[in-house]
């Protein structure tokens, strides 16, 4: 199975009532080093999409090498 990278960025604190508060990508077989690259990314889209202060993203394998 190829490596693959999971990637989610939420913008606000999860309420099951209010919708969605955030969204996920699944990565397969990404480019060599991109990881290293996303928490640039992903801190600017946090910054600009956030809704609240408990925005935050993480990214992680889900299959590694």
């Amino acid at each position: 199975m190829p490596k693959t990278l999971a990637i989610e960025l939420m913008v606000k604190q999860p309420n099951p009532t209010t919708g969605l508060y955030g969204c996920g990508y699944v990565w397969v077989n990404p480019p060599f080093g991109v990881q290293q690259q996303l928490p640039d990314v992903m801190n600017y889209l946090q910054r600009i999409l956030a809704q609240d202060e408990s925005a935050h993203s993480r990214s992680f394998w889900l299959v590694e090498e």
